[in-house]
C-alpha cells in the first residue's frame, strides 16, 4: 500500500491492484483509506488492529496459499504490479 500512497494512487485504485495479485477481498477500500490516512500522517508504523484480531488458523492458511500466489507472479514472468 505504501508503493501505491507514494506513486499518488487512491485507495480505489490501489484497492484493486492490490486485489489483482492477491484475491477479491483481500483488502478493501475502507482499509486501504484508514492505511492512507495512516501514512499522510506520516505515521508509517505497520502495527495494526487487523492483525492483532486474526487467529493461527489465518497466517496457516496464508502460509498455505503462498505458492498459489507465487504462481500468479511466475506466471506473467514476475509483472504482477498492473499500471
Amino acid at each position: 500500500m505504501l508503493f501505491y500512497f507514494r506513486k499518488g494512487k487512491n485507495a480505489t485504485q490501489t484497492t484493486k491492484k492490490i486485489c489483482t495479485v492477491h484475491g477479491d477481498g483481500a483488502v478493501s477500500v475502507r482499509m486501504v483509506q484508514r492505511w492512507f490516512m495512516k501514512f499522510s500522517n506520516a505515521d508509517f508504523t505497520l502495527s495494526d488492529s487487523f492483525f492483532a484480531k486474526k487467529d493461527s488458523n489465518f497466517w496457516k492458511n496464508g502460509i498455505l496459499q503462498l505458492p498459489i500466489r507465487w504462481q500468479k507472479v511466475i506466471e506473467p514472468d514476475g509483472h504482477y504490479i498492473i499500471e
